[in-house]
């Protein structure tokens, strides 16, 4: 795993994934979720220090925030941890011990609605961490009246690419689409794809101990 070699303060934070994985098109979006969800966020945690290392004698810490999310819609995958309607997904960073560590995207809002695609720990033999999001700008994805809208650099299938909306009032050239067109797309690829391929070992960002000042 990589290792933080410096404190990073609020002033270095940036726009970047949870993961540090960039997701370059649709179908790699899903090949490398184990959980695609539509859900709620319930709760946001206080952001906390912890090992997330499965060898405990080789420790790798990091800031995260942890959320509390009710599953609305599970379009494919299982929930392994909580409930089959809760379960806990975190996000890299947040405010620790008065800090602003680097979240890659801006911690979602308790109340609202999105899409999630997530990926487990159990290949790292600790299935008991939270979900992470998979990718990039890309991976948040507020569901609204039956919209969605994703980053502009993720590139659609071919299905989708003619099934977007066109939304005057974006300023952010966002891909917009129904949900329903989402979801249909989803369940076809995942039907023709082998077992998930995102690792998450291999993309682990370079953090900061934060305790190490």
């Amino acid at each position: 795993m990589f290792r933080g070699k410096k404190l990073i303060e609020a002033s270095d934070i940036i726009s970047t994934p949870d993961s540090g994985y960039r997701v370059e098109n649709f179908e790699k979006l899903i090949a490398g979720s184990d959980l695609v969800v539509i859900g709620t966020v319930d709760k946001v945690h206080p952001a906390t220090n912890r090992n997330i290392s499965s060898d405990k004698s080789d420790p790798f810490y990091a800031v995260y925030t942890d959320l509390d999310i009710k599953a609305e819609q599970i379009i494919f995958g299982e929930i392994n941890q909580g409930t089959q309607d809760m379960f806990k997904m975190k996000q890299l960073g947040g405010l620790y011990d008065g800090k602003e560590y680097p979240t890659y995207e801006p911690i979602l809002e308790e109340g609202k609605t999105y899409l999630f695609f997530l990926a487990t720990f159990d290949k790292l033999g600790i299935p008991e961490e939270p979900y992470t999001l998979v990718g990039t700008d890309e991976i948040v994805v507020p569901v609204e009246d039956g919209i969605v809208k994703f980053h502009p650099s993720l590139t659609l299938t071919d299905p989708l690419s003619t099934k977007q909306i066109k939304d005057e009032t974006s300023t952010n050239h966002e891909v917009v689409l129904k949900i329903d067109d989402v979801i249909a797309e989803v369940v076809r690829i995942d039907n023709y794809l082998p077992e998930p391929i995102y690792n998450i070992d291999n993309y682990l960002p370079d953090m900061p101990d934060p305790d190490n000042k």
